[in-house]
């Protein structure tokens, strides 16, 4: 878990820093976080709180296209 955490930490900013791969770092982090979160109870507050500063990531345009897809799911 060590060797996962540092990796992550060295790839992260790459990854958020080349506009291509950050639908990659978004769920890298998501799915990192989450398992601090499952992990250490304690820390849960500082995972949904990563959570929203990933969000920060994301383009309108993405979340539109989130939201279309979301849209067309519930209307089926």
């Amino acid at each position: 878990m060590q060797w996962v955490t540092l990796l992550f930490e060295l790839e992260a900013p790459v990854l958020f820093c080349v506009r291509k791969l950050r639908p990659v770092a978004f769920v890298l982090g998501i799915g990192f976080h989450l398992m601090i979160a499952l992990m250490m109870k304690d820390l849960i507050f500082f995972s949904a709180q990563m959570w929203t500063f990933y969000a920060l990531f994301v383009t309108p345009e993405q979340w539109r296209r989130v939201g279309g897809r979301i849209n067309t799911m519930f209307r089926r």
